[in-house]
């Protein structure tokens, strides 16, 4: 049981969690169970309890710390400079840059992992210093992992974007180098504002070219004239 929500997560053999990271493992040789989870995140760290329906029950309360790998000590975990000498990783998402998107599209990235020896265990997004997943309050969030020779991709998707989902969006690899860009979402009115007071000048600047033609033209008539009547004269 999970003690913030108090939640229970499994029973048995069972898992009561939409969040497949959670699972027990156990063996029939053993009276040992395990509570399991995979890619640990801040968000975990809290209380849990294991009990037995047993007479007299047996209860052990356990409480979980999760720490962001960014704020670690560097001396516990030194993650890999992205240009060492061996080459051994590197990390960028895709097009790099600054993404500029319209209220309600969606955003798509993608974090490339070259490595030389064992691909990261997980590849984590965080927006700001929030934590990027299925799970997360926002919704509308859907990763994707691939792992293919050297290299491992995570595609992240968000639906249906907000002005409040504008900043900086980061890769994080498990012992890799970090990758980072900037999202800017604006709503169409104002970019249709700003066209439309860009439009009085534009037009103004046609009008000034229009009349210089037709100046132009007047002038080159008055020319033809004068030219045919000293002909008629001579």
């Amino acid at each position: 049981m999970r003690g913030r929500d108090l939640h229970i997560l499994t029973v048995g053999r069972v898992t009561y969690s939409a969040d497949d990271r959670f699972q027990v493992l156990h063996s029939e040789e053993t009276d040992d169970w395990t509570l399991q989870i995979q890619f640990s995140q801040p968000r975990d760290s809290g209380g849990y309890k294991c009990q037995v329906n047993s007479d007299p029950k047996i209860v052990q309360n356990v409480y979980l710390t999760v720490t962001d790998k960014r704020f670690l000590d560097s001396q516990l975990y030194k993650t890999p400079p992205i240009n060492t000498g061996k080459g051994e990783y590197g990390t960028h998402i895709v097009g790099g840059g600054a993404r500029f998107l319209q209220v309600g599209s969606s955003l798509v990235l993608e974090c490339v992992v070259t490595h030389t020896r064992a691909p990261p265990t997980a590849v984590l997004w965080y927006h700001g210093n929030d934590v990027l997943d299925y799970d997360a309050s926002r919704g509308g969030i859907s990763l994707q992992v691939e792992k293919s020779g050297q290299q491992t991709s995570s595609r992240l998707l968000v639906s249906a974007m907000r002005e409040a989902d504008s900043g900086n969006y980061t890769c994080v690899p498990v012992n890799a180098p970090t990758a980072s860009v900037a999202v800017h979402v604006n709503n169409g009115d104002e970019v249709r504002a700003a066209v439309q007071q860009s439009s009085p000048s534009s037009s103004t600047a046609t009008h000034h070219h229009s009349a210089g033609v037709m100046g132009e033209c007047v002038m080159l008539l008055l020319v033809l004239v004068a030219v045919c009547w000293t002909w008629d004269l001579s």
